[in-house]
């Protein structure tokens, strides 16, 4: 054996004994890394994604609000809300609808096209917020947003903000417009929803008899 052999043997001996330990070293490394970066996460220590800010515009309608329908209560159409926005998110991880009423017809059929993709799990909803107000025609439309995140199928925590509308309406879903939107003593159509007095009969309708808030639509970016 030639002492270029040799010394080419010594010295792949030697770049094997240090590679194997430093491999080592390494892959432990890693994992603490991995484990100091988890905890740093649980903990706060490490910048979560910014949750999605809200266009709120509550006092600016609310009197308006209230106006059309003095039984309206803020702090639980809030919460129903917040709710919808976790069944909607709900409904994409289990890959069906979880929504049972409060929801229009067409809504219903959409959202076996429409619900996002990616959600894997994780999902909390924190606030929401009236944005919008629409009383200029017919029918009374309100829309919210909500602030939320969840998990994708990558695990990467994703922040989004929700967009809810919904319209008000007597008797059941609605599909473009309000049904049983007419005067109970005469039949006469009312010309908007929440109408104190019929203007051919003069009777005096009840706002709240009937009223509901269907859920007619919800976009999220």
């Amino acid at each position: 054996m030639s002492g270029s052999t040799v010394l080419c043997i010594v010295i792949g001996a030697v770049l094997l004994c240090v590679a194997v330990p430093a491999m080592r070293f390494f892959h432990n490394a890693g994992n603490i890394l991995s484990y100091i970066l988890s905890a740093l996460k649980s903990t706060g220590a490490v910048e979560r994604p910014k949750i999605r800010s809200l266009s709120s515009a509550g006092d600016l309608f609310l009197d308006r609000i209230k106006r059309d329908f003095p039984e309206y209560n803020p702090a639980m159409v809030l919460n129903r809300v917040k709710k919808d926005a976790r069944i909607y998110l709900q409904s994409s991880k289990e890959g069906r609808i979880l929504f049972r009423e409060g929801v229009s017809d067409s809504f219903r059929e959409r959202l076996a096209y429409s619900l996002p993709p990616d959600v894997k799990g994780g999902i909390e909803v924190y606030n929401a917020a009236l944005s919008d107000y629409d009383d200029r025609g017919r029918d009374r439309i309100l829309v919210f947003q909500a602030a939320a995140e969840y998990l994708d199928s990558r695990d990467a925590l994703r922040p989004v903000r929700l967009t809810l509308k919904y319209i008000a309406a007597y008797d059941g879903n609605v599909d473009g417009e309000v049904r049983g939107f007419n005067c109970p003593n005469c039949g006469a159509p009312l010309p908007i929803v929440g109408s104190k007095i019929c203007h051919y009969c003069g009777t005096g309708i009840k706002s709240s008899a009937g009223l509901g808030w269907i859920l007619t639509d919800v976009a999220m970016d």
